[in-house]
């Protein structure tokens, strides 16, 4: 107990659709995370960057197959303390997009599921062209992929630098050095790492093995 004590700082634990259990690790000694459960998803959050560290949610046919109308709502989560949550100005910075971690369209089966998304809460500082590009063709390539395998468990998350937090001087969140992707299908894990600018179009290009994902990330898979 005392071992696990000193190496994971954040434990968080998911089942997919057989009841195997998911588990993700933190191995540095981060001291401000919180998890939040928006019910739809969850957020390993950040205090003092007033973001998210990544969020995790299913895909299932069930969802994709369904589509309520769309309606931007970016907002924060007045929830959270006011010293620890993000505002819409926090995000204005030239080139990036707010982007999302938990994608509109995995959960576009119903209008509050998908309003949850646009919490700023699981929003972070994208480049517009990773934004739009190949991080846009995962996401619609996960959504295909789910009407052959029923249930995909998904996390996405971002890697700050070791010295980011919240500018309280700017006013601006930090931006990520990184945006991941974990995709969970029949068994198997597929890793993405995208440099927060302007990538090729081929997701292929960015995909990494474990050891390289859990070495740039900080985070472990424990039941790889």
């Amino acid at each position: 107990m005392k071992k696990i004590t000193i190496l994971i700082t954040f434990l968080f634990f998911a089942f997919n659709s057989i009841g195997q259990e998911l588990v993700f690790c933190h191995t540095n000694k981060i001291k401000d995370d919180t998890l939040i459960n928006l019910h739809y998803y969850k957020v390993c959050y950040s205090k003092n960057n007033r973001g998210p560290y990544y969020s995790s949610f299913y895909v299932t046919k069930s969802r994709v197959v369904k589509k309520a109308e769309r309606k931007d709502n970016f907002r924060p989560d007045t929830s959270l303390r006011k010293e620890i949550r993000a505002c819409l100005n926090n995000y204005k910075v030239y080139g990036y997009d707010r982007g999302h971690l938990c994608n509109v369209e995995a959960m576009q089966f119903s209008f509050n599921a998908q309003d949850t998304t646009f919490l700023l809460e699981n929003i972070a500082l994208q480049n517009k062209y990773l934004n739009r590009g190949v991080w846009k063709s995962l996401e619609n390539l996960i959504n295909k992929q789910v009407i052959e395998y029923d249930t995909i468990f998904v996390v996405a998350g971002v890697v700050y630098d070791s010295l980011s937090k919240f500018d309280i001087y700017s006013n601006l969140m930090p931006i990520p050095i990184y945006f991941w992707k974990v995709v969970y299908i029949d068994k198997f894990y597929f890793c993405y790492l995208f440099p927060n600018k302007e990538c090729s179009r081929n997701y292929m290009d960015y995909r990494v093995d474990l050891l390289e994902f859990e070495r740039v990330t900080g985070f472990r898979i424990e039941n790889k």
